[in-house]
């Protein structure tokens, strides 16, 4: 499995290493890249794909995905049904994770978890982890 991340101020970076690493309890193999660093080939070998990004914007309005997050996601190839999740850090994510999912369904992958980390959410992520767990199980890889 691959952790993508696009993250400007670490947070993003350290939430996907910490769910890199509640994965690897699962004894997962798992790769993290930079989403903008994230090859087409390497999705080739890869049964689930987590992708999480920064929230760019106003305070309380206008917030969305990171528009560097956003422009990786459409230089991604079609994911063909792979089992994705998704998440974002902010303490208010707006519509950001309905506007990732999305994305990511427009471009064929099926997003089986969703997730917004800041101060005052409750989701860790090892919750996260144990729902996109749970959820592959239950869709299993892409066909």
């Amino acid at each position: 499995m691959v952790v993508a991340y696009e993250s400007r101020s670490r947070h993003t970076a350290e939430a996907a290493n910490r769910i890199a690493a509640a994965f690897e309890t699962y004894r997962a193999q798992v790769g993290m890249v930079p989403l903008g660093s994230l090859a087409p080939e390497r999705l080739v070998a890869t049964d689930l794909l987590v992708i999480g990004t920064w929230v760019e914007g106003l305070v309380l309005a206008a917030v969305g995905p990171a528009k560097a997050a956003m422009a990786a996601i459409e230089r991604l190839p079609r994911l063909a049904g792979m089992p994705v999740g998704i998440f974002c850090t902010n303490f208010n994510p707006g519509g950001t994770l309905k506007t990732l999912q999305s994305v990511i369904e427009a471009r064929d992958g099926q997003v089986i978890e969703t997730a917004a980390f800041g101060r005052w959410r409750p989701v860790t992520p090892r919750s996260f982890a144990d729902g996109c767990s749970w959820s592959f199980r239950s869709v299993g890889p892409a066909r």
